[in-house]
């Protein structure tokens, strides 16, 4: 049981980490650290104290501690692209 659910944690983890490093992912992340906004960015997971990101421009993963996060969004991409007005 226990080579089972190790076999099928590691393929389940290799699919998301393929689809999130085509992009294609529904999700998006905005945060907010040092005054500074980055938009587009894709939410891995948490590491301890750090938040995981993948860069699809950059084609980079990324390590941002907690304690710099100052505002964290996540939103589906279909709702970032909708026109907002009267």
């Amino acid at each position: 049981m226990l080579v089972y659910m190790s076999v099928i944690s590691g393929w389940l983890g290799a699919m998301r980490a393929k689809s999130i490093s085509a992009a294609e992912s529904t999700l998006t992340t905005t945060l907010t650290y040092e005054g500074k906004v980055q938009e587009g960015v894709i939410l891995i997971g948490r590491l301890g104290d750090c938040y995981a990101l993948w860069d699809p421009v950059r084609k980079a993963a990324v390590l941002l501690p907690v304690s710099d996060v100052q505002r964290l969004e996540i939103a589906r991409r279909s709702t970032m692209s909708a026109p907002v007005g009267p």
